[in-house]
């Protein structure tokens, strides 16, 4: 009986109402970042013979050793960009040098912090290979990535797609290194392209790649079209706190560029091809989707169904187990539309928070006797709510015991230690 309360008033309650996903503890002991993204974007300047290279890099703060101060906590880095020809031969050098002090241990190891940025150099129209390396502050390397800017088949440059955001202001580039977050509500492809005739129109197809061993997050529509080409275009990059905004120009230059912007984000987590027709020529790119920092507990589908228990009837549970586990993430993922506070994306911020609280609980619940915070009494009751608004420790009865208060909810749950170690719930007071 107390399980089917909790149940109920957890789904009434927890999950329909967005705002009660709102506030926790993100920064999870059991979920990982993606600790250095870089990515470049090439295009012509009004120049027909230099080209403009960007380079955009993302570092997460927990990736950087810090120093501690009086007052906080702090750290350098260095940013080295090289740009070598076709010959090995050093083109150009370019350097970024940066600080970060926070007031926090706990800001130099949330996985929710990043340093983002970009550097930009203008050079002579050539095949480049460039090389990032990142150093600390002892000049000990941290990272290294690579690129190639050079010429296609036919002998023309081979630029590559840009991919921005869409946030609240501006456009933002995705920094998700060659693709675009699963999150994001809309898109924006920008790419130059060697148009023989400028009228011309530019045929597109952005489809979804099989990939038999991935996880199958649900079907994806190919979106097809045709557009006509942008002319004299030019992008132009500005850092801002949200991130770093992408602004459209206009110059004298026979610059031309195929341009999708802001369009409604229907895909699904996992790799596309982007293709280009336009009178002879046909281009593909490759892109993926990523579902930025994906809770761990969505790695495996009959893990999902165990913690999904806590909101299920005996009847689903017994009807989702009958399911193959290559057929369960879709079929889960199905499930929790209903709870989709945007129903028109597929990017469900419900199921992102639920398993984003499991992550947690698995890690800060768990006991010597329970190796699973997830599978606990405490684990259930957060996954359910969210952190509560106090936490009071006593003993009774020589017994220690634990009483989370849920203000917003007018609730209160009172846990006790058994001699396992483990808290077993033993009373919910309204």
């Amino acid at each position: 009986m107390k399980r089917l309360f909790i149940i109920s008033f957890a789904i009434s309650i927890t999950l329909i109402f967005a705002e009660c996903f709102a506030q926790f503890d993100r920064n999870s002991p059991n979920r990982e970042a993606n600790n250095f993204i870089f990515d470049f974007f090439a295009q012509p300047t009004n120049s027909p013979d230099s080209v403009e290279i960007t380079v955009f890099y993302k570092i997460a703060y927990q990736a950087l050793l810090f120093s501690q101060l009086e007052t906080g906590f702090s750290t350098n880095y260095q940013l080295e960009a090289t740009f070598r020809d076709a010959n090995g031969i050093i083109r150009r050098r370019a350097n970024v040098f940066d600080t970060i002090i926070v007031q926090t241990f706990e800001e130099t190891r949330a996985i929710s912090n990043f340093r983002f940025g970009f550097l930009s150099q203008t050079l002579p129209l050539s095949n480049y290979f460039v090389q990032i390396q990142l150093l600390d502050f002892r000049n000990q390397a941290l990272h290294r990535a690579t690129f190639q800017f050079s010429k296609d088949n036919q002998g023309s440059i081979k630029y590559i797609p840009l991919f921005a955001s869409i946030g609240k202001e501006n456009e933002y580039v995705s920094q998700v290194a060659n693709g675009i977050s699963f999150a994001s509500p809309a898109f924006s492809i920008y790419l130059p392209i060697n148009l023989p005739n400028v009228g011309e129109l530019i045929r597109y197809e952005i489809s979804k790649i099989d990939e038999k061993e991935a996880v199958n997050w649900g079907d994806f529509s190919p979106i097809t079209g045709e557009i006509e080409p942008t002319n004299n275009f030019y992008l132009s990059f500005d850092l801002e706190d949200s991130g770093i905004a992408v602004s459209q120009n206009y110059i004298e230059a026979k610059n031309t560029f195929f341009i999708l912007t802001d369009k409604p984000n229907t895909f699904v987590p996992g790799s596309y091809n982007l293709i280009l027709k336009y009178g002879v020529r046909l281009d593909t790119f490759s892109f993926r989707v990523v579902w930025e920092n994906m809770p761990k507990s969505l790695r495996d589908p009959q893990y999902m169904l165990r913690v999904m228990e806590y909101i299920l009837t005996d009847d689903e549970i017994k009807r989702f187990r009958a399911f193959k586990r290559r057929q369960l993430p879709e079929i889960l993922f199905e499930y929790w539309k209903r709870l989709d506070p945007t129903p028109n994306t597929p990017y469900n911020e419900s199921m992102n928070e639920y398993f984003t609280r499991v992550d947690y609980a698995s890690t800060a619940f768990r006991t010597s006797s329970q190796s699973d915070g997830a599978l606990t009494d405490r684990g259930m009751i957060y996954i359910l709510f969210g952190p509560p608004d106090d936490i009071r420790r006593f003993h009774q009865n020589n017994r220690l015991r634990e009483q989370w208060t849920y203000r917003r909810l007018i609730k209160e749950y009172t846990f006790e230690q058994v001699s396992t170690g483990n808290f077993r719930l033993i009373q919910i007071k309204e």
